[in-house]
């Protein structure tokens, strides 16, 4: 069978969709499919000879260039289209959203893996619906995400699956001597208990509540910093001037190391220098956050909002829960039963929790395949 993904992101570009799409394409390879993968040019690696796959450039995602499109995934000769959605190398271009009915003209079935549903934009959730109506199937990361499908489109709800986020970083260990080294370069003495904060700083992801969070458990903690691991752009972007200002309000942005973007390797070794994550997902936890799952990959016990019960089934032995993203004392508490002494226990069961990468990735990739043979076996 040959695929053509139609992706828009890929690494080396910094994006939560890139990084799942290229481990995605690796695993399809190993189960024996034929991938093509349509990015924008800024997602093409220097070395691309070692890659099983095919990378196509698209110069421009606009409506401008959907010819264009649709020509580059027809000149692939596909038995079937795979649109993975949103995406930042698409920006706000409509193309991706028309591409299913063009290319179902043609009488080539589409799938989509759709990321994000429930706390998109109104706007954004009509998009999603339009994107969704001509596809053969859909894949959610989580059940949250299909609940909230079939109540804003019930008709759309019946071909939509679960196939729950991957970790979208592989781990590159580091020596406990390296460790340690790493840690004195940043400053961060010996006995310091370190909480990382990873994922885009935005008001989705709680990055106002991470702050008051920490800010309580550093009253309590003195020796203790907040690892920040996400692009942050003060100077270009309102919102991120809110949270420095914040920091400096609350006096805590000297204990704050802002890390900024980084590659997935920096990013194994940064999360391996703390000792606890703080992910207070406004909307609960949930099987789409990969961030969380790379976390608990990565042996760091973590303190969420209690969301979907699947996640507690999974991971719970890895998570210390809060009923509410407001419980700021909440957070600060558990923080403070990891330093004072739960967390070396809990980091043992968060590593026993995830499987190998290939393990994780051949998981979602028999899903995939799954939809694309069902897909296939449907009526135009």
């Amino acid at each position: 069978m040959h695929v053509c993904i139609i992706a828009g992101s890929h690494p080396p570009l910094i994006c939560g969709i890139g990084d799942y799409t290229a481990p995605l394409a690796l695993a399809l390879c190993r189960a024996g499919l034929k991938v093509t993968l349509l990015v924008s040019p800024s997602c093409i690696p220097d070395d691309v000879a070692g890659l099983p796959y095919r990378l196509v450039q698209i110069e421009s995602w606009s409506l401008r260039h959907l010819s264009k499109i649709c020509a580059a995934v027809k000149g692939c000769k596909p038995d079937i289209a795979h649109i993975i959605y949103p995406a930042k190398a698409y920006g706000y271009a409509l193309s991706p959203i028309v591409l299913p009915y063009i290319l179902g003209v043609s009488g080539l079935r589409t799938v989509l893996t759709l990321h994000e549903f429930k706390m998109a934009h109104p706007l954004r959730k009509l998009a999603d619906i339009v994107l969704m109506i001509p596809t053969s199937g859909v894949l959610v990361p989580s059940s949250s995400e299909r609940e909230s499908i079939a109540r804003y489109a019930p008709s759309v709800a019946r071909k939509v699956r679960v196939s729950t986020a991957g970790p979208t970083i592989r781990p590159c260990w580091l020596q406990e001597d390296m460790r340690g080294k790493m840690r004195r370069e940043l400053g961060i003495e010996g006995d310091e208990f370190v909480v990382a904060y990873f994922g885009f700083i935005h008001p989705n992801k709680g990055t106002e509540v991470a702050l008051k969070a920490f800010w309580r458990f550093n009253m309590r903690c003195p020796k203790s910093r907040l690892m920040v691991i996400g692009e942050f752009k003060p100077k270009e972007f309102a919102y991120h001037r809110a949270i420095l200002e914040l920091a400096e309000r609350l006096r805590i942005n000297g204990r704050i190391l802002w890390m900024g973007a980084q590659q997935p390797q920096n990013v194994s070794h940064l999360l391996q220098l703390c000792d606890a994550a703080l992910l207070p997902f406004p909307d609960g936890a949930s099987t789409r956050r990969g961030t969380l799952i790379v976390c608990i990959q990565h042996g760091l016990p973590t303190v969420t909002v209690r969301g979907e019960v699947e996640v507690e089934r999974r991971f719970g032995d890895a998570i210390l829960f809060v009923d509410s993203p407001s419980d700021y004392d909440g957070m600060a508490e558990m923080l403070c039963l990891l330093h004072n002494g739960l967390k070396e226990e809990m980091s043992k069961r968060a590593m026993s929790l995830i499987p190998s990468w290939e393990g994780a990735w051949d998981e979602i990739a028999s899903h995939t395949v799954s939809l694309y043979l069902d897909a296939l076996s449907k009526r135009a």
